[in-house]
Formats: C-alpha cells, sequence, structure tokens
C-alpha cells in the first residue's frame, strides 16, 4: 500500500510541475521588443527637406583606406534615425546613419556613424559629423575634397575618431 501511494504522488507531482512548465512559457521577445517607450515622437520632414539631407548624403563618402582591407572600400550608408531639436525656430532636424562594410548591409561590420543636421535657427547651413567606429583607417570626402582622415589603429589605444564641417546649401 505504501508504495502505491508513493507512485500516486509521484505521478501527480510531475502532472503539475508539467503545468507548471507548459504555464509560465516565455513569450517571444520580438512581440514585446517594439513595446519600449522611451518617449520619442515621430519627426515629420517636408518632401524639400529630405531631398536636401539625401543630397547632402549623396555627396558625402567614407572609404575605409586600409591597405589590408579586402573587397569594397567605400562604406554602405544605412539610416540609423531622424531626429529633430527644440527650442530653436525653425526646429533643428537631423537624420542618422549607420556605415557598414558594403554588400553586407547591417550583418556587416559597423564602421562610422554620420549625422547631418541643420544648424540651429537654419534652413540654409548644415552640420556634418563623423565618428569612426573601426581600427581601420578611414577618409571621408565632400564633393571629392577630403575633410577628414582617421588613420589604422594597430593597439588599444586613444586615436582620432571624430570630425564636424559645415555645408552651406
Amino acid at each position: 500500500m505504501k508504495n502505491s501511494v508513493s507512485v500516486v504522488l509521484i505521478l501527480i507531482t510531475v502532472m503539475i510541475t508539467s503545468v507548471l512548465v507548459w504555464s509560465f512559457k516565455p513569450t517571444n521577445c520580438d512581440e514585446n521588443f517594439n513595446l519600449i517607450n522611451v518617449g520619442a515622437v515621430p519627426v515629420q520632414f517636408t518632401p524639400l527637406e529630405i531631398q536636401l539631407f539625401i543630397d547632402i548624403k549623396e555627396r558625402l563618402v567614407v572609404t575605409n583606406t586600409d591597405p589590408d582591407f579586402p573587397g569594397e572600400r567605400r562604406l554602405q550608408w544605412i539610416s540609423m534615425r531622424n531626429s529633430t531639436s527644440a527650442p530653436w525656430d525653425p526646429p533643428q532636424k537631423s537624420m542618422e546613419f549607420l556605415c557598414f562594410w558594403s554588400g553586407r548591409g547591417p550583418n556587416g561590420e559597423w564602421e562610422a556613424v554620420v549625422s547631418i543636421y541643420t544648424a540651429p535657427g537654419s534652413t540654409s547651413e548644415y552640420v556634418v559629423e563623423v565618428a569612426r567606429f573601426t581600427w581601420h583607417s578611414l577618409e571621408v570626402t565632400l564633393d571629392g575634397e577630403v575633410k577628414a582622415i582617421f588613420p589604422q589603429v594597430t593597439e588599444d589605444t586613444i586615436s582620432l575618431g571624430y570630425t564636424t564641417f559645415r555645408i552651406q546649401i
């Protein structure tokens, strides 16, 4: 009799444990990921504003100049985010881009960030910021003119990794 009671108790314990495990099954993280609220609001760009940002972007080239770098050297730009800042009138607007090894998209190595934004209170002056995120040497050009050269990094150190310049439209 004792053995049969023990078996029944073990079976009940297994059944309760199984029900609990299945009822607390983790949810799909992708479903909940976009629920994070950081307080950002959608930024509205007019068609003319978008075209001006694209025109500036098309004039800029970020190139990997590392002599040992294989493949396409011109970095591929992928939009990261758009933003606006107050209290200026007109509001300051910006477009930021991540620059990756070409052909690999966001699965490739991220090498630089480029931010293009209107100068405070202006609709005709833009600021370009470039920050490197690689050990490779990079070159930034505007209309074929070199605006920045980031030297190759070969060891842990402090090195040049940021530049800014202005463009008049």
